[in-house]
């Protein structure tokens, strides 16, 4: 079942664009939404982004702008109303925390950031409308009254509560996420992350605006017992408003809580969906146990966001962990049992009526790509790594295609695993393609469905004595044909090797980049490093005091080779960005003498390129605080890329898309032009690169093809995006094909 109506998007089904467009710096309109907070968090795949709207009586819908700050009234948007302007579409008709819809930066209402999930609701009491919003970034919750000049809701706020008195002390909000008022206007406020509290704030319809109203908890804590776990979202019960909803997504279920205080099970839990009422194993865990092998789940995984009922008081439960609105009847219900995960007993679960979307909405299909990282092009044939799904896709004469066409071929083997990079040699007309511990070589071109591998690489053999080298796991490959040799990165072990005979029965390996011996691994030479921060064993190299030097290297992800035969490292992780955040360049020809017998180790490189100098530590206090607090690195000037994720080369350019996770260097492409010709001043920094904008999210693989045409990959949206010819390379240009969006 597929949704009749969609708000925030001009083409209905076919995109997911932030404010229309996906360039942050542009302004919304009354048309768009901007849920994720993109470009800050560019990847779809963490943390849900959930909020609890709100109708009322006249059949208006108010919905919280995430990252707009700023709530959208739509006038009756399911039915065309005789003498409601506006009535009957899709877009808003009154802003709320903001002056005009082309604004969002106002902090009236600073929802974005700081919580995954702000919640308005509407109260009305004789006439009186009032529209309540959590507002998480200011740590309060505000209120938007009648306006009797316009008989209306008023544009400003007229009540703020950032804090209320309990027991005789003050209690300050915590980033308040949803919001209920019920019929004696006493306010439900659902705050404070992880360890999550329900606050009931007591008759504020009779306290004087200026004052601090009293409240009680209801819930504090996370024991599973008598606690909330990064609860977010709620809502009445619909056979008895002195009961509560809530979303209790960090344990995976829908609790009902009793906040009567004259009943005898005031601030208890007195029901439960989605896991069995004995509590086990709960803290963050993503047990199974489901209905059908399909959908929907009688078990829940992570439900958030809002809470529906239907006029027969079914509970409609958004379920972010299995991709459904699952259904569960409050009335008549009826039980199933499924086995506890890790264990072989049965438990008892509220059976699901049914559920929307499911496993459809990441259907594997012919059209879409799912956390896409690797593609080539070969005779007219673009070919893409579909990583999740663990297959290959090819299109035949992709400029041609029309948008989101069907893969003309796709190799889904069960060989190939979680595949990466790929390689491409044009001699031998191979395809080389980055396996988890291995490489698997096919022939080009792709001709039909299934294609049979050609070889697979899974042993390499050293150079000097032939013993063979153990697990490897490519991440980078790149071919080169003058030499017929096969480079590969190894993030895990902070090296690049170069694989001489590949397709060989035993493919050697005689040198290494990075690393001054056969075992080591070691994140610029220095043993015991730990990359993320301080290890256990107290090591005085441990955090963030690596100094990369001219033949080390640090999680070296992805490889090139320009025309002009030098060897390009990204020597850097890709997603957020941990190691050398350079690029640099090696001399193939320097290598040509490397001996029979011999290894060659830890050569320095050539050529830096770089938003850091060349010697200068990445992982100091300034990286962590980037990271955090949503600021520039200062190692890093915004006129330079941050974090080089890969490199591409047409005529004398060279072209560096950035990772934009936690770097402000988003919907950037880096242009070096005459990027060796002018070598000395990027290095000393009196020339920078040329930046074009370009809507995307996560910047991935990126070439040239021989007519001229620039092929992209999003990372963020799992797209391809192919500009056709464009004038001086420039992909800022109108783009006259999306592969697949």
């Amino acid at each position: 079942m597929y949704p009749k109506i969609v708000f925030g998007q001009d083409d209905n089904f076919e995109s997911g664009l932030s404010n229309g467009n996906n360039r942050y710096a542009l302004p919304p309109t009354e048309k768009t939404l901007s849920f994720l907070p993109y470009p800050n968090l560019p990847t779809i795949g963490e943390s849900p982004r959930s909020i609890q709207m709100a109708l009322d009586s006249n059949g208006n819908l108010y919905v919280p702008d995430l990252n707009n700050n700023r709530v959208l009234r739509y006038n009756s948007p399911f039915e065309k109303k005789s003498g409601i302007v506006g009535s009957g579409d899709t877009v808003a008709d009154s802003v709320y925390g903001q002056d005009s819809f082309s604004e969002k930066s106002k902090n009236e209402l600073n929802i974005r950031w700081k919580e995954y999930n702000v919640g308005v609701f509407v109260f009305e009491s004789q006439n009186n409308l009032e529209l309540w919003v959590t507002d998480s970034g200011n740590d309060r919750i505000v209120m938007y009254g009648h306006d009797d000049k316009t008989n209306d809701l008023s544009n400003s706020i007229q009540q703020e509560i950032p804090m209320c008195v309990t027991e005789n002390k003050l209690l300050n909000f915590n980033s308040p996420n949803s919001i209920l008022v019920d019929e004696n206007h006493d306010i439900f406020v659902l705050d404070n992350d992880a360890e999550t509290r329900l606050i009931k704030i007591f008759d504020t319809a009779n306290i004087d605006p200026q004052s601090t109203p009293s409240c009680e908890i209801i819930f504090s804590g996370n024991m599973p017992y008598f606690g909330l776990y990064w609860a977010r979202g709620m809502n009445f019960d619909p056979f008895n408003k002195k009961h509560i909803w809530v979303m209790d997504g960090g344990y995976h279920r829908v609790v009902k809580i009793d906040v009567d205080p004259t009943s005898k099970d005031y601030k208890k839990i007195i029901d439960i969906i989605g896991k069995p009422s004995r509590i086990s194993n709960y803290k963050g865990g993503n047990e199974g146990g489901i209905t059908d092998d399909s959908f929907p789940h009688a078990w829940l995984r992570q439900p958030d966001g809002g809470i529906g009922f239907d006029s027969d008081g079914n509970m409609y439960v958004p379920s972010n962990g299995n991709n459904e609105v699952t259904i569960f009847p409050l009335l008549h219900k009826e039980y199933t049992e499924v086995i506890e995960s890790g264990t072989n007993k049965k438990i008892r679960l509220l059976k699901p009526l049914g559920g929307f979307f499911g496993n459809e909405i990441n259907m594997v299909t012919r059209r879409a790509v799912d956390s896409s990282l690797g593609l080539s092009v070969f005779c007219g044939q673009l070919i893409v790594s579909d990583g999740t799904n663990k297959r290959l896709m090819a299109w035949n004469n992709y400029g041609r295609k029309k948008d989101g066409s069907a893969a003309d071929a796709i190799i889904n083997d069960e060989i190939l695993g979680l595949i990466n990079q790929q390689a491409i040699s044009i001699k031998n007309r191979l395809l080389f393609v980055a396996g988890n511990d291995r490489i698997i070589v096919y022939t080009l071109p792709i001709k039909h469905d299934n294609q049979k591998y050609y070889k697979i690489i899974d042993k390499l053999y050293w150079n000097d004595d032939k013993t063979e080298v153990g697990i490897f796991q490519p991440q980078g490959i790149v071919f080169d044909d003058k030499t017929d040799a096969l480079w590969i990165s190894e993030p895990q072990n902070n090296r690049v090797l170069r694989v001489q005979n590949p397709l060989s029965e035993k493919p050697f390996v005689d040198i290494v980049l990075g690393q001054k011996t056969k075992k080591g691994k070691w994140c610029n030479g220095i043993p015991e490093f730990d990359l993320r921060g301080p290890s256990d064993s107290g090591s005085k190299y441990s955090g963030f005091l690596s100094i990369p030097k001219e033949n080390t290297l640090c999680n070296p992800w992805f490889l090139n080779i320009d025309r002009a035969g030098r060897l390009f490292v990204v020597d850097g992780f890709y997603d957020v960005g941990f190691g050398n955040k350079r690029v640099i360049a090696y001399k193939l020809d320097q290598f040509k003498d490397v001996g029979e017998d011999e290894i060659l180790f830890a050569p320095d490189f050539d050529y830096v390129f770089s938003g850091a100098s060349v010697m200068e530590s990445d992982h100091n206090e300034n990286y962590v605080k980037a990271d955090s607090e949503n600021i520039p690195y200062d190692e890093c000037e915004q006129a330079w890329p941050c974090i080089p994720v890969y490199v591409s080369f047409v005529d004398d350019d060279m072209y560096v898309t950035v990772d934009s996770y936690g770097n402000p260097q988003y919907q950037r492409l880096f242009v070096f032009e005459k990027y060796m010709e002018h070598y000395d001043k990027y290095l000393e920094k009196t020339m920078s690169p040329k930046i074009i904008d370009i809507p995307l999210g996560q910047g991935a693989f990126h070439t040239f093809d021989s007519q001229g045409n620039f092929i992209l990959q999003d990372f963020t949206w799992n797209t391809i995006l192919v500009y056709n010819g464009q004038k001086d390379h420039n992909p800022s240009m109108s783009m006259e094909n999306v592969v697949r969006s």
